[in-house]
């Protein structure tokens, strides 16, 4: 999996797709009565009101200072969202109860780093919840770039190119963000000091997130997307989903682990 990537994203904060995810969140963080929340690359944070909007304190990180100057165009001030970086986050250790990253640690130089750091800023017992691109999905959401002179990008409706390994795959296209399969992503969290909690696979819900303007889609999307909505609830089928979700949780550190980190 490619490291060193270049920090980009685009924005997934439309009306059905905030309100899916949050209620997601939402569902995984019942046993939290009001948490504080850390809105991981949070853009401009559009995500920060649906969540406040429950009840919940909520803060955002955002590294792009074009998303930051966005953010305080909307009126979010630094006692909301900050500028920073997810791979050395300014905040002191067991700061927030959850952590979202939200279709976030693709586009980190070090998804590693990044996840290393969240289980530092987090609680115990706190949960990291993840939205990341699903590699079963046949579909590169993200595009990839054809290899050439000019960059030529390929159209996302192109079909397989995830399918395709990253070491042959990389002799052909240029990747601008990384994709996961699911037990690959399962794996990384585990390693980073997190249990696994909850797993599942989101589809999209067609409102042009992607950036596609195709007519034929536009008059389809209603359709769409309710074949999308009875394809996330069948077992076998739902794997495809163009998203997994992960919510993990930080386990509480035993005596000798706090002895050796005060140590260190």
């Amino acid at each position: 999996m490619k490291e060193n990537i270049a920090i980009a994203g685009g924005d997934t904060a439309q009306p059905l797709n905030t309100q899916k995810r949050v209620s997601i969140v939402a569902e995984s963080s019942r046993a939290f009565d009001q948490p504080r929340l850390l809105d991981c690359g949070c853009g401009a944070g559009s995500y920060l009101p649906y969540f406040e909007s429950i009840g919940w304190d909520v803060m955002g990180i955002e590294f792009l200072p074009e998303k930051v100057e966005e953010a305080r165009n909307a009126g979010l001030g630094e006692d909301k969202l900050i500028q920073g970086d997810l791979q050395s986050m300014p905040f002191a250790s067991s700061s927030f109860d959850i952590l979202f990253f939200n279709e976030v640690l693709e586009h980190v130089p070090s998804d590693q780093a990044a996840l290393s750091e969240a289980h530092r800023v987090l609680k115990d017992d706190g949960l990291v919840v993840i939205f990341s691109p699903n590699r079963l999905y046949p579909f590169e959401s993200h595009g990839v770039y054809l290899k050439k002179k000019e960059k030529v990008k390929l159209p996302v409706w192109t079909p397989f190119i995830p399918y395709i390994p990253t070491r042959l795959g990389t002799c052909f296209f240029e990747y601008w963000a990384r994709n996961y399969w699911p037990g690959q992503l399962r794996r990384m969290v585990k390693a980073s000091g997190f249990s696994i909690v909850e797993t599942s696979f989101v589809w999209q819900t067609f409102e042009g997130i992607s950036g596609s303007k195709t007519g034929w889609l536009n008059k389809s999307r209603p359709l769409l997307r309710s074949f999308s909505t009875r394809l996330e609830k069948t077992p076998l089928l739902n794997v495809f989903g163009i998203s997994q979700y992960i919510c993990a949780k930080k386990e509480p550190s035993t005596p000798e682990q706090t002895t050796a980190q005060k140590d260190q």
